[in-house]
């Protein structure tokens, strides 16, 4: 199992690709993919479906996504990347050779499995709509899946562990694009003009004090601020982005409704107009509880770690929890270097305990 795990994690580090356009990757995971019996077919575009028939009512699916991160790949692996600008720091690399060497397994084990199985490779997780494409084509129907996995490496959890919990496990998130459109002046006759970049600060401080008073679990942060183009000039135009996650659809509106009021509140005595928009969220993603009791049963006696509490990152593996039970889980790497950092790592062997969970969940009767 390891040497696949290998074969298939370097040679997928080694063709990183960006969104839905992965024709590298794709073709490689096809390779692997035709010698094993399975009908496959394309899936949103970039993506494969890979359905092995055990002659079953109904079917389990398991879920590794593609697409890299636009990162450049610092000097040093033996297998770096060869797409300048890009890499595999999310460890995708990683999830699809878990999948292909799982399938591998399933092949041969196909008429032992008490449900059919169908592997989704998933485009476009990192930028969004790869998820929703799959799970809102009508794909989990037809295949008639009660059941969906997905695994995802972690650098805080310990090597060779596994980690998970029932109910919240990520956050729903949105991007904030707030901006603050006033009047240029010379700033000799600020009069004059109405200070866009005074009502863009202003947000930034209310914001923080209404963030100061929140008991919910959330997180509410302005990373990135534009303003003006010379130092004597009052700006016309501030702009200031963020992020805005909860557990929860209540909690997630009600955030974005403070959002727009203090920036309104910030901006309306200068005179300034605000703007705020809100990216397409994923949706928070929640484990289902039974299936997460069926997971603890399949995966007794392997190492497991339960986590306190939910994780604030996001992960659009959650559209297709919207429609069929299921949940996911870490794979721990032990490095404790943080995802999309360019020093992102792992060593192959982690990867085993993720397959053997997924063998053991096949086998999962109910």
């Amino acid at each position: 199992m390891l040497e696949a795990l290998k074969l298939h994690r370097r040679a997928l580090h080694r063709i990183p690709e960006i969104g839905f356009d992965l024709p590298k990757t794709r073709e490689y995971v096809l390779s692997r993919l035709r010698p094993l019996g399975a009908k496959l077919e394309d899936a949103a575009g970039g993506g494969i479906l890979a359905f092995f028939d055990a002659g079953r009512e109904d079917a389990v699916a398991f879920r590794a996504d593609m697409d890299a991160l636009m990162i450049p790949e610092p000097e040093g692996c033996p297998f770096r990347s060869e797409h300048e600008g890009n890499m595999h720091a999310c460890g995708h690399d990683a999830h699809m050779a878990m999948l292909l060497t799982f399938a591998e397994w399933v092949s041969e084990n196909v008429n032992r499995l008490p449900h059919n199985l169908l592997l989704i490779f998933q485009p476009a997780e990192e930028s969004g709509g790869g998820a929703l494409a799959i799970a809102g084509s009508g794909v989990l129907e037809r295949y008639k899946v009660r059941r969906i996995f997905a695994a995802h490496v972690y650098p805080a959890v310990a090597f060779g562990a596994l980690a998970s919990r029932p109910g919240p496990f990520m956050a729903t998130c949105s991007e904030i694009h707030a901006r603050f459109i006033g009047q240029s002046a010379h700033a000799a006759k600020w009069r004059e003009g109405r200070d866009a970049l005074l009502a863009a600060t202003g947000f930034v401080h209310a914001l923080n004090a209404f963030d100061a008073t929140l008991h919910m679990p959330h997180l509410l942060k302005i990373c990135r601020f534009r303003a003006g183009s010379s130092t004597n000039i009052i700006p016309d135009l501030a702009e200031a982005d963020g992020t805005v996650r909860a557990f929860n659809r209540e909690d997630f509106e009600y955030l974005k409704s403070e959002i727009r009021r203090i920036a309104s509140e910030a901006s309306a005595p200068l005179g300034v107009t605000s703007e705020v928009g809100f990216s397409e969220p994923y949706p928070p993603l929640v484990n289902d509880p039974n299936v997460y009791v069926r997971f603890r049963e399949a995966i007794s006696g392997m190492p497991y770690q339960e986590l306190p509490e939910p994780d604030l990152v996001s992960e659009d593996f959650s559209s297709y929890l919207e429609r069929v039970p299921g949940m996911m889980f870490y794979v721990g790497l032990g490095t404790g270097v943080p995802l999309h950092s360019p020093l992102f790592h792992l060593d192959e062997a982690a990867l085993v305990p993720g397959v053997e969970a997924f063998q053991r969940l096949a086998l999962m009767v109910n």
